[in-house]
């Protein structure tokens, strides 16, 4: 009479990891979410601009720019000018280390003349190019409802400066489409049954995974 022996079921181990953990638990939700930041918009991207149309280097969240280094081109610290620019929802301002500066602002009011003000502003042509008082020479751009000023103790400097503000780049003219907050609750929501279904169905499949086959 023979005993019967117990062996490893490889193949439904296989399938438990590369199938289930791999396809269902991941790669599925995965696509899914993919599929639907591609109709709603991104979920994970920062708010809009304050300002409409506008790139996401003008992105503002609770009163700050979410990424005011990369609006300015900040080499240097970055702080809060929102004390010096009557009307700004935001506003920042970074000093670098080759003696230029930057300082950008969105809100109400005329945010331009707000910023001449501060850097004493002499002269401003056309172009935008400006003087101050102190001999700093650079470059203000004023919008409804946004301005920025790039300064350097020379045209040179400024301008090298401005090459690195990623607020006068015109390679993005409009803010990414950005899911609504019941898109965003609406994913969470997803997320979270999926979640709550793997404490279902994880055990079990862990447990058939397992089983062992019974061979004589």
């Amino acid at each position: 009479m023979k005993s019967a022996e117990i062996s490893t079921n490889w193949g439904r181990i296989a399938a438990f990891f590369l199938g289930y953990l791999g396809l269902f638990v991941l790669a599925v939700p995965a696509l899914l979410l993919a599929l639907f930041q591609r109709q709603a918009g991104s979920l994970d991207w920062p708010p809009p601009a304050a300002v409409a149309g506008h790139g996401p280097e003008w992105a503002v969240a609770d009163g700050q720019f979410v990424d005011a280094a990369r609006l300015l081109g900040a080499a240097g610290p970055v702080v809060d000018a929102r004390a010096v620019v009557p009307g700004a929802e935001a506003a920042a301002a970074a000093v670098n280390p080759d003696g230029s500066l930057a300082a950008a602002a969105v809100g109400a009011g005329d945010l331009g003349a707000a910023l001449a003000a501060n850097y004493r502003v002499s002269t401003q042509g056309p172009d935008g190019h400006v003087t101050t008082l102190d001999g700093m020479q650079g470059r203000l751009m004023a919008e409804p409802g946004r301005a920025l000023i790039v300064l350097g103790m020379d045209k040179g400097t400024a301008a090298a400066r401005a090459d690195s503000v990623a607020a006068l780049s015109h390679v993005a003219d409009v803010a990414p489409r950005v899911a609504s907050p019941a898109q965003r609750a609406a994913a969470l929501g997803f997320v979270g049954f999926w979640a709550a279904l793997q404490l279902f169905l994880f055990p079990r499949a862990a447990r058939w995974a397992g089983l062992r086959a019974a061979r004589t």
